[in-house]
């Protein structure tokens, strides 16, 4: 008989604890499902404000690219850069771009590019509200809102010498400034790198007579 009572008394308390299992089930479901859903949003706001910060990145790249080389090279002149030399019948003998200066060209605009760059971005990209909000038929729309999440990582610029045949005797030498900005977008649940090119004509040229093909091809 006290068997019986005791079977019964276990047997109510397990059933009890699984009734709560099954109320307690539901709401882990409801809560599981409700993150998720939090976690999808928050993730295609990251992409939204990444996305329009790129473009935003970008723009101002280039337009610190254009003010760094008015600002370095804005009186640099073509003969200062080019050494030519000719024989007594006009042909050229020696041809040179001064590679000194030509460093000194790219470091003083790299250096430049940066101090205008960190000062453009000191406070911040613009991102239009609708990015933000997550909202992708209003991305790019609205008021802007100043966020704090990218940082300019490297600046690379190249200097370039180029040949383009122009006619008989007539060569367009062109010296060009290749510029590369890295800049690091941080977003939670978003990390990229964006890369800004831009290529800067400094000096063009005509030159009249033959140039040796062993410069033409260096």
């Amino acid at each position: 008989m006290i068997d019986c009572v005791n079977e019964r008394v276990w047997y109510s308390k397990n059933n009890k604890k699984r009734k709560k299992r099954k109320k307690i089930l539901p709401f882990f479901v409801v809560i599981f499902f409700i993150l998720l859903i939090i976690y999808h949003y928050l993730v295609n706001i990251s992409v939204f404000v990444a996305n329009e910060c790129e473009a935003r990145i970008n723009e101002i790249a280039l337009t610190s690219i254009n003010m760094a080389v008015m600002n370095t090279v804005n009186d640099l002149y073509y003969n200062d850069m080019v050494v030519i030399e000719r024989d007594k019948d006009g042909n050229i003998t020696y041809f040179s771009v001064d590679s000194l200066k030509a460093n000194k060209v790219t470091q003083k605009v790299i250096s430049e590019t940066k101090k205008i760059l960190n000062d453009n971005l000191k406070n911040g990209v613009t991102v239009s509200l609708g990015s933000v909000l997550g909202l992708k038929i209003l991305s790019g729309i609205g008021k802007g809102v100043k966020l704090k999440i990218v940082s300019v990582e490297s600046v690379n610029c190249l200097f370039k010498s180029t040949f383009l045949g122009e006619g008989i005797n007539q060569t367009i030498h062109r010296l060009k400034l290749d510029l590369t900005v890295n800049s690091k977008i941080l977003v939670p649940f978003e990390y990229r790198n964006s890369f800004s090119f831009s290529e800067i004509l400094l000096n063009e040229s005509v030159i009249v007579g033959k140039i040796p093909e062993i410069y033409l091809n260096n």
